[in-house]
């Protein structure tokens, strides 16, 4: 499993079980309807925002920080990748059932929960754009709005949308004596056009993460690290000031007596002659002086990029030329102070430090997969608090308007289907288990690892591995296991060994058979002649010659 280790629990079909309805929230849902129309809430929103500064500081940070932007943005993508839908709460003890498979419904009521639910798909993104949306507020400031904005003649929105806007993203202006609500399009805001205003009836509500001193101020994991951003910032801006004064090439000091400079193929030569009375000296040698030194860096090949630059003059007014540099040393500590924020930063986001850094053993591609671990710590509780608002402040909401009861709708609720988020069990390494637990055949085995069988090892390859592996075997266990695993390769053997015997046999034939003697013949023949003078005995040397 790499970084994380908890696993989840998962059904026949190897898919991910959402927990059941009545499982802890670590993250306390809050949401509320705002009546547009009533002055006291609006009031409070009003004060409620101009206290709430830290979250234009943690939007700040998110636009400055690169680990804080990649931290948010991977939250949103993960988020945007569970599918969301319509349920009815049978046991609450378990995973509430999709509408679609309840019998607990009737028909009429679960068109009228689809058409709810595919409301929130309306504005860009669809559904998962909302949710994406929602999450990042959520993770930053900690608090987010649920608008329908009205239909805009000539955008691609042709009707009412539902859409996740920030805190800073909804304004109240005061018309008059009337407040009305406004949606910025902008960031810098200031003309009509930059601006969606919404109608009296629009539907606006609030979603926050509760505060555990307040319950209604806002709260995020950013709030708590807001010095540390803004230091880390200004560590860096330091570290960039002395890398910037580095380029500054410091100060020369030149005597007046130095001055008609000539330059001729890259080579500057300054004389110390007397110039026309025209003339200025000094600024003739500072701009000669600083063509010779510019000229190598718009023209490489210019002599002047090797040839050294020449200076004449008097002696006493050489060994006054001067050179001051304005460079600043770079604080090595500043560099450590910056790390040990950062890591401190990490360590504080409501996501592994380790994934955030980049360093883990995770498998994440475009957040296609999320380790079960990191779901059931970090993006199961952001989802939960994500439904359970949506539905108090949504659904119900909008199946009252469609004439439901508050018995009818008691049990419907949103949830969540994260098995497009959670990696699965590998297939090949599910496929050498069951090799090794002799559950599936070789053949299964070669198909989940991507193999085919053209890669499948010979007979004679298994049986030369047989006898490594195994070693030496007495030869009725060998011939019985060679006939059981490889019996094609043995019937060859043995006819190979059969056809060699036949060909001995038919040389044999070719043999007449009466050149042969047989046993009576050997026994019944003559003595050999005794030897004559004429034959050679064993101690006589060459045939007709005898030894006195």
């Amino acid at each position: 499993m790499g970084l994380f280790t908890k696993s989840v629990e998962r059904d026949d079909d190897n898919r991910v079980v959402p927990v059941a309805y009545n499982a802890p929230r670590p993250l306390t849902a809050a949401a509320s309807k705002i009546s547009i129309n009533d002055k006291i809430e609006i009031e409070s929103l009003k004060k409620r925002r101009e206290s709430a500064k830290w979250q234009e500081h943690c939007w700040e940070y998110y636009d400055l920080i690169g680990e804080i932007k990649y931290a948010v943005r991977l939250i949103g993508s993960v988020i945007s990748r569970i599918r969301i839908y319509g349920a009815y709460v049978t046991d609450e003890d378990m995973a509430p059932s999709p509408i679609s498979s309840t019998e607990h419904v009737d028909d009429e009521l679960k068109a009228d929960i689809k058409r709810a639910v595919s409301l929130l798909g309306t504005g860009p993104g669809g559904m998962g754009g909302l949710l994406s949306a929602a999450a990042k507020n959520l993770f930053v400031a900690g608090e987010c709005y649920l608008v329908q904005q009205p239909a805009r003649p000539g955008s691609a929105f042709s009707r009412d949308t539902w859409q996740i806007r920030s805190v800073d993203e909804v304004v109240i202006e005061k018309n008059g004596r009337v407040d009305s609500f406004k949606v910025k399009r902008t960031r810098d805001a200031k003309k009509p056009e930059d601006y969606i205003q919404l109608t009296p009836t629009s539907f606006v509500a609030r979603i926050w993460n509760m505060h555990p001193r307040f319950a209604e101020e806002a709260d995020s994991s950013m709030r708590g690290i807001i010095e540390l951003m803004d230091e880390l910032l200004l560590l860096n801006k330091d570290a960039r000031a002395t890398i910037k004064s580095r380029l500054n090439a410091g100060i020369l000091l030149l005597p007046d007596d130095l001055s008609n400079i000539s330059q001729m193929d890259g080579v500057t030569i300054i004389e110390g002659e007397e110039l026309d009375d025209e003339q200025d000296d000094s600024e003739d040698f500072e701009e000669e002086l600083q063509a010779a030194m510019l000229t190598p860096i718009s023209d490489e090949g210019s002599a002047a990029a090797v040839v050294p630059l020449i200076i004449r003059g008097p002696a006493e007014a050489l060994e006054k030329v001067k050179h001051f540099t304005t460079s600043r040393a770079f604080d090595s500590h500043h560099s450590e102070r910056a790390d040990k924020v950062l890591d401190r930063i990490l360590a504080s986001l409501d996501l592994p430090k380790e994934l955030v850094a980049g360093i883990a053993d995770s498998k994440y591609a475009n957040a296609t997969v999320v380790e079960e671990s990191l779901l059931k710590d970090h993006i199961e509780p952001l989802i939960l608090q994500i439904v359970d608002s949506l539905t108090t402040v949504f659904l119900k909401p909008v199946l009252r308007s469609f004439g439901w009861s508050e018995e009818e709708i008691a049990n419907i609720v949103l949830w969540y289907d994260p098995s497009a988020i959670t990696t699965k069990p590998s297939k090949a390494e599910a496929a050498d288990r069951g090799f090794q637990n002799q559950t599936i055949s070789a053949k299964a085995w070669r198909k989940a690892n991507g193999f085919s069988e053209t890669d499948a090892p010979s007979e004679l390859e298994i049986a030369q591995r047989m006898a490594v592996q195994r070693g030496m075997l007495s030869e009725p266990v060998t011939e019985a296991l060679l006939r059981t695993l490889i019996p094609t390769l043995l019937e060859r053997v043995q006819q190979d060994q059969q056809a060699a015997a036949g060909d001995v046999g038919q040389v044999l034939d070719q043999i007449d058979g009466d050149s042969i003697p047989s046993p009576d013949e050997i026994l019944n023949e003559e003595p050999l002649a005794e030897p004559t003078e004429e034959m050679p005995t064993d101690d006589e040397g060459p045939q007709g010659l005898i030894e006195p």
